[in-house]
């Protein structure tokens, strides 16, 4: 039941995706999205259920019969009691077959028409029709191409099923097979019938390639000693997600050195945008990137073997820090001179705050740099 009922919806799935995009086009800044996606639910299970009951008579219609030919083989043939019962099989795998058909290419001249239409009224009146018409033919021939592949494809199968009512010769069975697989060519292949032919679907696949590319270039083994390989990969995906919230279009292509394998070449900084590590400094200095995710993005640097990357953010690091050291110290100056002059109520308690910080400041910058001379040493 399943090898009659997959391909008939198929056909039917891809006549409401024609009828969907013709909608679209028609309705264009009014066709509702949200409304269109409920009711694709309900019709995916109206359609499964209609050609389903439409052929479930076959099963209780298959008889086993002994091949005359061959000494053991047997043959699941259909024998129907009745000439109404065949009758109506002839026309349910006809209508099965023409009129998803008939629909894809009513569906895709007023979807082309319609084109023209809004082309022609948006177009300079000096432009011919004729003009817009090959346009817009060149543009869509994926929609009048991608009907006729199935159509062409599935007759066979519909045309020896009715001309051969029982095998006699050999000739007959590998001809019979032969269109039978050909009807099943369509849902094998829909990435040669229906995105090749469009250059719209054929540019989303490349840019879904190297999409996934792009991740599993991220997604490679990082050295670490505070976390696992696997912890620090993704932790470096999601510092990505956070820098790219931060990052205009321009700021956006800088960081297209993560694709490839020529990381090296790519991360050198470009005279005309800055560079690429210049964004990332620039990002850690307004407090866009924190110290921890700082931290872990020039571990993952190292991992993906980028040393000079990483030694120069590694480096801005310990500028930074030395820069909030020295500013901590000369608050503290300022603070213990004002404390000088002030009322002598508050002053312990002040003073011990001010040491407080600056203990604070000194074990941080401390750590830094003890951490950073160590990594420099194992690497």
């Amino acid at each position: 039941l399943s090898l009659t009922v997959l391909p008939s919806v198929y056909d039917w799935l891809t006549a409401c995706i024609a009828i969907e995009r013709t909608v679209n086009v028609i309705k264009g800044v009014h066709f509702d999205k949200k409304l269109s996606i409920k009711y694709a639910k309900l019709i995916i299970i109206v359609v499964y259920l209609a050609v389903i009951l439409s052929s479930l008579h076959e099963p209780f219609h298959q008889q086993l019969v002994d091949d005359p030919n061959i000494v053991n083989r047997k043959w699941f043939v259909l024998e129907f009691n009745s000439a109404m019962l065949e009758k109506y099989d002839l026309y349910i795998n006809i209508i099965h077959l023409v009129v998803p058909f008939l629909i894809n290419c009513v569906s895709t001249l007023i979807f082309i028409s319609s084109t023209i239409r809004r082309k022609s009224m948006s177009a300079a009146p000096t432009t011919p029709t004729s003009d817009i018409l090959k346009k817009q033919l060149l543009l869509y021939k994926q929609f009048i191409v991608s009907p006729l592949i199935l159509i062409s494809l599935e007759l066979p199968r519909l045309t020896f099923s009715f001309s051969f009512s029982c095998i006699q010769y050999k000739w007959q069975t590998y001809l019979y097979l032969t269109g039978y697989f050909i009807s099943f060519v369509p849902l094998i292949i829909p990435f040669f019938t229906f995105i090749l032919p469009s250059p719209l679907y054929k540019t989303e696949f490349i840019s879904i390639i190297k999409c996934y590319s792009r991740s599993f270039m991220m997604s490679k083994p990082c050295a670490s000693d505070e976390a696992t390989s696997d912890d620090l990969s993704f932790r470096f995906r999601e510092i990505l997600i956070k820098i790219l919230d931060h990052l205009s279009q321009a700021e956006c292509e800088k960081l297209s050195f993560l694709l490839g394998d020529d990381v090296e070449r790519r991360i050198r900084d470009d005279r005309t945008t800055g560079g690429t590590l210049k964004v990332f400094q620039q990002l850690f200095d307004r407090g866009k990137i924190s110290e921890e995710d700082f931290t872990y993005l020039i571990k993952a640097f190292d991992a993906i073997k980028c040393r000079k990357a990483a030694k120069s953010l590694r480096d801005h690091q310990r500028l930074i820090v030395e820069q909030q050291y020295f500013s901590s110290q000369s608050e503290n100056a300022t603070i213990s001179s004002l404390i000088s002059t002030s009322p002598t109520g508050n002053t312990a308690a002040t003073t011990t705050s001010n040491e407080k910080t600056a203990s604070t400041f000194s074990t941080t910058l401390l750590k830094n740099l003890t951490g950073d001379w160590e990594d420099d040493k194992s690497n």
